[in-house]
């Protein structure tokens, strides 16, 4: 079981959990939504509610926090939504999401199964592909930021790429 803010206590199936930009762990619910680990004054543990999800459409697996504070959910069915106030919006343009990230400039990058990878694009609200999966040259199964203006890139077979966010060139990771 799990201590709410106020008491109360849950019994919920965790769905994930989430060490958001290295500093906060969230809860993923099932049934319940998202809350942040908190610990209060006593020393006791207890979640503090962040909020709602409807378990048919959103039910995360992985959630990311941007650096302006909103989440960004990757669901089951791997299909992304971002969290506008309490509303989500699915980015329909994304399909089959393996994984998300957001890089070391604050970018929020989407890995999509037979797709390639994606970089939100703020101004337009939607996300732009920046490498298909031919130009990284095999399905892409991850991504995750290494250093500064860097992300890996993980492939089935193809071994591990590295994509440079200044000269938007996907080259073979010498550890490969």
């Amino acid at each position: 079981p799990f201590v709410m803010e106020d008491g109360t206590f849950i019994r919920g199936r965790v769905v994930s959990i989430n060490l958001v930009n290295k500093k906060r762990v969230i809860v993923c619910m099932a049934g319940y939504g998202a809350g942040e680990l908190k610990t209060g004054a006593d020393g006791q543990q207890y979640v503090q509610h962040i909020s709602e999800f409807n378990t048919e459409e959103v039910a995360p697996t992985h959630i990311l926090e941007d650096l302006d504070g909103n989440l960004w959910v990757l669901n089951a069915r791997r299909d992304f939504f971002k969290q506008v106030h309490e509303n989500f919006h699915k980015y329909d343009e994304l399909s089959n999401v393996r994984r998300v990230c957001m890089s070391s400039s604050g970018r929020v990058y989407a890995a999509t199964v037979n797709g390639g990878i994606f970089m939100y694009n703020e101004a337009k609200d939607c996300f732009d592909m920046v490498a298909s999966a031919e130009e990284v040259g095999a399905s892409v199964t991850g991504i995750e930021p290494w250093e500064t203006g860097k992300l890996f890139v993980t492939t089935d077979g193809a071994g591990l790429r590295i994509y440079d966010e200044n000269t938007h060139k996907i080259t073979l990771s010498a550890i490969s």
